[in-house]
């Protein structure tokens, strides 16, 4: 049986077993699904977020874990830390060839000129809709209630980040959610991030939405 684990910073570990990682994977399945008629109705544009895929590794990994899909050239990264009962933070990944996509669709949407919307603020504001949206549904089919930090952005090369300064952490629980905006030849890598911290109560939570159906 496949497991994940994580320390929970108590000397024990949390533990979801095979089933709960196929109940949590549902339960995405439903979430992201809401998000994206969600998002449809808002941009007026179809975003299709692909099945997820939960991975257990080091934060420090994350940059192998992006180049997988990414390909060559930079990324821009957005990144947003949430809290509530289930916490951890989402990275939203986009390679350069999406900035072109990204400008139309939400200088269109911001009512601002295209040309003049600054790219920063661009990519902040995909990530507050794709990334803030999955995650609200996600709270929702959990019965918790998330709140957000400022999105941040940052930019690594083509190496990658530097492992030496990558933060020393222990292994988290990664989502894993390719998605793409193909009216607007927009593609990107979601990754989902749930801290140790909170790996208890969703274990109960996964069990709490079973009974619903037991």
């Amino acid at each position: 049986m496949s497991v994940f684990s994580m320390d929970i910073g108590t000397g024990q570990e949390a533990i979801l077993t095979g089933e709960e990682i196929d109940i949590f994977q549902e339960v995405m399945n439903i979430a992201f699904g809401q998000a994206s008629a969600d998002l449809a109705e808002i941009l007026n544009t179809f975003v299709v977020l692909n099945v997820p895929e939960v991975r257990m590794l080091d934060e420090s990994a994350l940059p192998d874990l992006i180049r997988e899909d990414a390909g060559p050239g930079a990324l821009s990264i957005v990144e947003q830390s949430y809290w509530g009962k289930l916490s951890g933070k989402t990275v939203l990944f986009f390679p350069a060839s999406a900035r072109e996509g990204l400008a139309k669709l939400f200088g269109e949407f911001s009512r601002e000129d295209a040309l003049a919307c600054a790219e920063k603020e661009i990519f902040l504001e995909a990530g507050n809709f794709i990334a803030g949206g999955c995650i609200a549904r996600l709270a929702d089919c959990l019965d918790d209630l998330i709140t957000y930090t400022a999105p941040r952005s940052a930019e690594i090369s083509e190496r990658g980040a530097d492992r030496e300064s990558a933060p020393a952490l222990r292994r988290i629980a990664a989502v894993r959610i390719p998605f793409s905006i193909d009216q607007h030849d927009v593609s990107g890598l979601l990754i989902l991030t749930a801290s140790h911290e909170s790996i208890p109560w969703l274990k109960a939570s996964l069990k709490r939405f079973m009974e619903q159906y037991g």
